[in-house]
């Protein structure tokens, strides 16, 4: 009687220890001293990248590192009882290590660069930097790119190393670099989860700063404020403003205030920023000013109506020299209507709208950019009278319909803007005749309505042109009912 086997199937994950695959495990018979004494022959893989070797019924299986995950191989064997020989296969896959992929110690690593340099990562993929799952095999950089950068930023790779270029107009700021290590496997799968990170950051001389703003001038001195510029990776330790004659260097930003000059002459400062890589550009130019003196008093300070309120009233004043009026640079004006809350503008004239009646007038003053303040002016001064009470109005409209006739109605009347709580005569006219005398009553706001009831015997009606009523003197339109 022949043996039988049962091809087995088996995986091997590569560079690890052969696996030993006892052969006589997978065969049968039923006399187990012949199943003992069965002979195994072949073996060979028929894929080179899968080691294989025969011993006795042992056969060992192996793939070197670098043989990817998916290989297979169908290894033909022979077994032999003495008397019957049959042909059997062993079955082998390659799949991925087991081991934990590459894995950065201290992300991420960090360097510096000058702007218009290149910083270069030696040993980016080295032992030091990465726990290796395959200790003597070197990890090798697949891809190193830019998560984020700043413009003018080129970063490139060797199997080893990172280097990051930051060109002479680079902005300033961190480089955050990504990148991918392959161990000795060469697996895929195994590097796509292998990720290092770089960060370099970028740093140069401060940047230029901006012109110093806000000059303001006193006696013999000059005030500007200055911003602080960005360091561009080193902290600032100095700023120095200038004219070019006279200097200050201070530590802060802020007001700076220079010394020592002449009353009546125009200057104007620059800045520039120093760290540890140097000073900086030096800045636009601020604003001319000049140290100046007291504002004299605003002339010509009038104030107009537009008429009975609300009112739209006009505050207008003539314009300070400069300097002779100012005493140097621009004029502030701070007016403020009959004692109230002040007021600011450069402008020669300003509008305050919708003011009741009264009595009104300004007071006005000019401050300079030193901050000095000239004396007051008063305006003359306008009357403000309410509006005339608006005129009593009658309005008329057809009332109810008389019963038994096609157009003939009563007399619906409104009356508005009488005299408040007060009782009018009312006279009720049709086609040419005073039908009758009527009462009609107000309220408190000289509003009064009357409706005619077109059940009274009594009441006046008209189905003809020529209707209309007179209320207190006041006539309403005239109109024809006939239709």
């Amino acid at each position: 009687m022949a043996p039988t086997f049962t091809s087995p199937s088996e995986k091997i994950e590569p560079g690890e220890a052969p696996l030993s695959v006892d052969l006589r495990a997978s065969s049968f018979h039923p006399n187990p001293a012949i199943l003992s004494k069965l002979t195994y022959s072949g073996g060979t893989s028929p894929n080179p990248k899968i080691q294989s070797s025969l011993s006795g019924s042992t056969l060992t299986l192996s793939a070197p590192l670098g043989t990817q995950a998916g290989e297979t191989a169908s290894i033909p064997v022979t077994i032999s009882s003495g008397t019957h020989t049959i042909q059997g296969t062993v079955n082998v896959q390659v799949v991925s290590s087991s081991r934990p992929v590459a894995t950065q110690k201290n992300p991420p690593q960090t360097e510096e660069v000058k702007r218009g340099q290149t910083a270069t990562l030696n040993g980016a993929a080295g032992d030091d930097q990465w726990v290796n799952p395959f200790p003597g095999q070197a990890l090798t950089i697949t891809d190193a790119k830019a998560q984020s950068a700043p413009s003018g930023v080129t970063v490139t790779h060797t199997g080893s190393s990172i280097s990051v270029s930051a060109s002479s107009g680079a902005a300033i700021g961190a480089v955050n670099v990504v990148y991918h290590v392959e161990d000795a496997t060469k697996d895929p799968k195994r590097t796509a989860a292998a990720i290092g990170q770089l960060r370099v950051t970028i740093y140069d001389v401060p940047a230029k700063p901006s012109a110093p703003s806000n000059p303001r001038a006193g006696d013999g001195t000059v005030t500007v404020s200055i911003k602080a510029s960005a360091d561009n990776g080193k902290p600032i330790t100095n700023y120095q403003v200038t004219d070019g004659t006279h200097t200050v260097t201070t530590q802060s930003v802020g007001d700076v205030t220079i010394g020592g000059l002449t009353n009546g002459r125009s200057y104007s400062f620059t800045v520039r920023a120093q760290n540890a890589d140097g000073w900086s550009e030096q800045s636009a130019a601020s604003p001319a000013v000049t140290p100046y003196g007291n504002p004299t008093a605003v002339s010509g300070a009038r104030i107009s109506s537009s008429g009975n309120a609300p009112s739209d009233l006009t505050l207008s004043w003539n314009a300070l020299s400069d300097p002779d009026g100012t005493g140097g640079g621009r004029a502030t004006y701070h007016w403020r209507l009959n004692g109230g809350s002040w007021n600011d503008t450069t402008s020669t004239s300003a509008k305050v709208n919708n003011k009741g009646a009264g009595k009104y007038s300004f007071e006005i003053y000019a401050s300079n950019p030193g901050g000095k303040n000239g004396p007051r002016a008063t305006s003359n001064t306008v009357q403000v009278n309410d509006p005339p009470p608006p005129s009593p109005s009658v309005d008329l409209s057809k009332g109810d319909l008389k019963p038994g006739y096609t157009h003939s109605y009563t007399y619906d009347v409104t009356i508005h803007n009488f005299k408040a709580n007060s009782s009018f005569s009312m006279q009720v006219h049709c086609n040419g005749s005073t039908l009758s005398t009527r009462t009609v009553n107000t309220d408190g706001s000289g509003y009064g309505h009357y409706h005619g009831n077109p059940n009274s015997s009594i009441e006046p009606w008209c189905g003809y042109p020529g209707a209309y009523v007179v209320v207190g003197g006041v006539q309403s339109s005239v109109q024809d009912w006939s239709k």
